[in-house]
């Protein structure tokens, strides 16, 4: 749920709980917070830890989103103190902006130059500084979409000296790279999301890392924009970073194109396909990166993510020797494409059980809407500090 610099979270998460009161699968909440005033970290944020609420998101890029340093570390304090976890987006917003500025002012608008503007070295920055700050604050964190090695190495050397640190990656940079971002006609649009897709190769490189276990969560990132309006509209917002510019063609510059890509029906069996298929990776990884890693990380270990008595009897259905070509038109999403038009996957998912109920079956959903359920999060010993501050001054304890 996002709030909006200038306003109250409680602006917009009404509006996302209706929403989510129509949904057919069980779900939470991340609670992003852009704005921290003191009525929001004293007032707003503790009543939602209380009902259940336990993972606060924040970003250090966009315009609309992005926190200062101070900002981040009164967040890092605040979830310390109501004992959240906290996920961040780790991308440099000056080096950013610095770069955007620069290719425009060189004519250089091409989609690819997207990740031009956001390469590895700005990833790794703020990677570097996110876990710095939790490590003074002594925050438990997870960094979310983990693109390049550079960012995951980061990661793995706080988690060596003990810092609890977390990675996450998506399908796209895992699949993807900037040769999809050059496609002609403006297609690389479709794949324009933060941070950018990287040169060919470095996808291998965060397999690696995945099966060192530095990345023990792949999600989607799911944020759909239809291609034929939004992604091609050079009124849309691409946060406008830098001064957002119309090509000659009529198209947005590359910083004016909506970041984000479809990916939420498509995550389990891309990854399965390119990752248990080929080899990469193993069933049981598999499932720690889809489900049992991701409810251990956010409090819903022993409910979600294992089959064990008193857990939810959540169960996909898996035949491993099924294969079809992926084509948005077999997919349930509103958005008009999809990255991986015309994938050969192998390895697809023929039921899933929710709560010991059938919800899909071969591509059909039965489940109904309304009949996913909120689940409240309650405190949790991964989210917990790890009791080591520098010089053995606690300043968090003091806010």
């Amino acid at each position: 749920m996002p709030q909006w610099k200038g306003h109250p979270i409680a602006a917009t998460a009404a509006g996302y709980e209706a929403r989510a009161r129509a949904s057919r699968a069980d779900y939470s909440f991340h609670q992003i917070i852009t704005d921290p005033t003191p009525d929001v970290l004293e007032r707003e944020v503790p009543a939602l830890v209380a009902r259940g609420i336990r993972s606060l998101k924040v970003f250090l890029t966009y315009d609309p989103l992005r926190l200062t340093d101070g900002q981040f570390l009164e967040v890092l304090a605040t979830a310390r103190r109501l004992g959240a976890f906290v996920t961040v987006h780790c991308e440099n917003y000056d080096a950013i902006g610095w770069r955007i500025r620069a290719l425009l002012e060189a004519g250089l608008t091409d989609p690819l130059q997207h990740a031009w503007a956001r390469p590895p070295v700005v990833e790794r920055e703020a990677t570097h500084r996110a876990i710095a700050l939790a490590e003074l604050v002594d925050q438990p964190i997870q960094v979310f979409h983990v693109s390049c090695d550079e960012a995951a190495e980061e990661i793995a050397r706080a988690r060596a000296r003990g810092v609890k640190v977390w990675g996450e990656t998506c399908p796209q940079y895992l699949t993807l790279s900037t040769d999809d971002l050059a496609k002609p006609d403006f297609e690389g649009a479709k794949v324009v999301c933060s941070p950018a897709l990287r040169a060919p190769g470095e996808s291998e490189r965060i397999w690696a890392r995945i099966r060192e276990g530095t990345l023990d969560v792949v999600s989607s990132d799911h944020c759909g924009f239809s291609f034929a309006t939004a992604k091609r509209d050079p009124g849309s917002s691409g946060y406008g970073q830098g001064g957002a510019k119309a090509r000659p063609d009529g198209m947005p510059a590359f910083n004016a194109i909506p970041n984000g890509v479809p990916g939420i029906e498509t995550r389990l069996p891309v990854l399965f396909s390119e990752g248990v298929s080929t080899g990469r990776i193993d069933l049981p990884t598999f499932v720690r990166l889809t489900s049992t890693n991701a409810a251990r990380l956010f409090g819903l270990a022993g409910r979600k993510g294992t089959l064990a008595p008193g857990a939810d009897a959540d169960l996909v259905l898996w035949n491993p020797d099924a294969e079809r070509a992926l084509t948005n038109s077999d997919l349930h999403h509103a958005i008009d494409y999809t990255p991986w038009e015309g994938m050969r996957l192998k390895g697809l998912p023929t039921m899933t059980i929710r709560r010991g109920e059938i919800a899909v079956r071969d591509g059909q959903v039965l489940a109904e809407p309304g009949s996913g359920r909120f689940l409240a999060r309650g405190p949790y010993a991964l989210a917990t500090p790890s009791g080591r501050v520098p010089d053995g001054f606690d300043a968090a304890a003091r806010r």
